[in-house]
Order: structure tokens, then sequence, then C-alpha cells
């Protein structure tokens, strides 16, 4: 497992690339993999957010009802003003 982590297990150590090229795959994987997750967190809350509408549209202000802290925690904003 640890060799099939390692960036750099070469046979001939002299041919070892330099550590700037060797990061450079798992900096733009790491990034990527930030992304990504931002893109489905983001799509998962739009989600979320369409199926309230589409339950507020059908019972009105009872479907705030559901939510432990009500309408206006549930988005961190004060709905009150």
């Amino acid at each position: 497992m640890v060799e099939g982590l390692s960036d750099s297990l070469t046979e001939d150590p002299e041919k070892k690339q330099s550590w700037q090229e060797r990061k450079k795959p798992i900096s733009n994987a790491f990034v990527k993999s930030l992304l990504t997750s931002k893109l489905i967190s983001a799509a998962d809350k739009l989600y979320n957010a369409r199926a309230i509408l589409e339950d507020y549209r059908e019972i009105g202000p009872r479907v705030w009802e559901r939510f432990k802290r009500g309408r206006g925690s549930r988005f961190g904003i004060s709905m009150n003003s």
C-alpha cells in the first residue's frame, strides 16, 4: 500500500524526478477533489432548496415545522427583518 502511494520510488534513485515534479500531480489531484467536493455540496444544497420550495408550494408555511430550528435558522439568515 505504501509503495502505491509513494511518489518517489524508482529502480534507479538517480532518475528520480525533482520534488516539485513529483508533487505537482498530487497537488492537482487535491485541488480537483476540492472542486469536486464543492460542486457536490452545491448540487446537494440546490436539490434541498428546490425540494423545500416544492413542499412550500404544496403545504405553505407548515413546511418549516419539519426543521428543529425553524424557518430562518435553516439557512443561517434572519427571516424576521
